[in-house]
């Protein structure tokens, strides 16, 4: 406990530092060099005692007036407001943040957990809902994966249709990455296929540049929901060749073969 003494040496420094919310570590400061000063005394004196070495001690720090004045200048009030208003400001955006991301917690988790809606938990029930009954030939699971790290290509679901007489295959292309910030690669109108029988599908931007004189292509959705880890798009191959057994999707730039994904045709024409 600081003496009365030292209190009343604090209190008259600090009555000329206008910023009040400092008062405090100044008085804790000054306390601190009396004290120090004190114990000193009394070490180097034997006979002094306790009062005299404190009357002492506060006479070393000289003037109160002088002393308060000069803390004055480097205690400004306008540096210490804005910094208990900035921190205060800090303080409150914090809170907010916090109330914003506990209130919307559950709505998140469910979404960086869950597979697009378009999608649902399973891709095969997209072909359900896309496609009309009297047009799906057959719908079967196809497992082709293709790895370009780091990216993992995979289409688990085809379905063959049949409009007035035209074989169409459609496939869903499941894209996955390690790095919930990584975005698919722009592969969208540059991705085509081959069939078994030679047949080339040219992709979106072939297509256009050939003025839609053909009747073949592919097309790619866009994303059937894009979500950190696993993206969803729907491939689809108009006016497939019924002799054709399997299709092969590729995607290359530059020369360098960035996807290659082959499926098997079951059900259509070519098989009765």
């Amino acid at each position: 406990m600081p003496s009365n003494s030292f209190e009343s040496f604090c209190g008259r420094v600090c009555s000329f530092v206008r910023f009040s919310p400092d008062h405090d570590a100044i008085t804790a400061e000054l306390t601190a060099h009396l004290e120090d000063h004190r114990d000193a005394l009394l070490e180097l004196r034997s006979g002094l005692t306790q009062e005299e070495a404190e009357e002492a001690a506060v006479k070393a720090m000289g003037d109160p007036e002088e002393l308060g004045r000069a803390l004055n200048e480097s205690h400004s009030p306008l540096l210490g407001w804005f910094q208990i208003w900035f921190q205060a400001v800090v303080w409150f955006l914090s809170a907010i943040i916090v109330i914003f991301c506990l209130f919307h917690l559950p709505d998140t988790l469910e979404n960086l957990t869950s597979k697009p809606d378009s999608v649902s938990s399973d891709p095969a029930l997209y072909f359900e809902r896309q496609v009309y009954p009297d047009d799906l030939v057959t719908q079967y699971e196809a497992n082709a994966v293709y790895q370009d790290p780091p990216y993992i290509y995979t289409i688990e679901q085809v379905a063959i249709e049949n409009y007035s007489g035209a074989r169409y295959v459609e496939c869903i292309l499941q894209i996955t990455q390690p790095n919930p910030w990584l975005r698919c690669p722009a592969f969208g109108y540059d991705l085509w296929a081959e069939d078994d029988v030679g047949n080339r599908y040219p992709s979106t931007r072939e297509w256009r540049a050939l003025d839609e004189t053909i009747y073949s292509k592919v097309k790619v959705s866009t994303p059937m929901g894009d979500f950190p880890f696993t993206t969803h798009y729907c491939l689809t191959v108009t006016n497939v060749d019924p002799a054709a057994t399997q299709l092969t999707f590729r995607f290359d730039r530059y020369g360098e073969i960035r996807l290659s994904l082959t499926v098997p045709l079951k059900g259509g024409q070519a098989d009765g």
